[in-house]
């Protein structure tokens, strides 16, 4: 997911080939993706054509701008500012290209930013129907049953933020549990708006991040004792 490669890693793995302005084969990774000029898919896996692909993304987030793949995500991967322009540059150029190749602006897909792009990737090289990930995972598992007669939802989140309530597992949790009492254990709490059935509790602040970090087993331990005494 740290790649930021539009799928183009993906593709190469299905024999998909791309090409820069000589006609040479290049592998494509974020800083290269803008030097592609051409896709070669003579050599594309023959099992594509007989397979459906349903992918399920946990973010809303568009292929490049402002809420792209490179400007949210590429910073928690450790790209500085200029690392993000040009990922965001090679995402903008893969669009255009796909653009005057086929006419698909892969940028208007929610989702497509999903993964460095990889949602993307899925849409045009698999031909792939995005769904929310968590809304897939509570269906598949009867969630609603589940937890018809709880009167407390225990869950967690690594940063809990506001894009733990666009699309993953947090909102999905919400959006399912008709009010019930909701718990989220995290390692690092940013979301400042309260929700009144919400109860967060975060490592960071309860245990210390680095003490955290060090003895994550631990610190859960201590942290769900804490958890249990409030709620007794």
């Amino acid at each position: 997911r740290a790649s930021t490669d539009a799928g183009c890693g993906m593709a190469m793995a299905l024999g998909i080939k791309f090409l820069d302005k000589n006609g040479d084969e290049i592998r494509v990774c974020g800083e290269t993706v803008k030097d592609i000029k051409e896709i070669d898919i003579t050599n594309i896996h023959k099992g594509l054509k007989d397979s459906k692909f349903v992918v399920m993304c946990d973010v809303k987030n568009h292929l490049y701008g402002e809420d792209g793949a490179a400007y949210v995500y590429g910073p928690q991967k450790g790209a500085n500012d200029s690392q993000v322009k040009i990922l965001d540059e090679g995402l903008r150029h893969f669009n255009d290209l796909i653009f005057k190749k086929d006419d698909i602006d892969l940028n208007t897909y929610e989702g497509s930013g999903a993964a460095g792009g990889l949602g993307a990737g899925c849409i045009y090289f698999l031909n792939a129907k995005l769904e929310s990930g968590i809304e897939t995972i509570l269906k598949l598992n009867n969630f609603k049953e589940e937890i018809k007669d709880a009167d407390l939802i225990i869950t967690g989140e690594g940063k809990f933020d506001s894009q733990s309530l666009e699309g993953k597992v947090i909102s999905g949790i919400i959006n399912e549990s008709s009010k019930k009492k909701i718990v989220v254990i995290c390692g690092i709490n940013e979301q400042k708006e309260n929700k009144d059935n919400i109860k967060i509790y975060s490592m960071a602040d309860e245990i210390g991040k680095e003490e955290s970090l060090n003895n994550p087993k631990k610190s859960l331990r201590k942290i769900t004792q804490k958890l249990i005494k409030e709620i007794k």
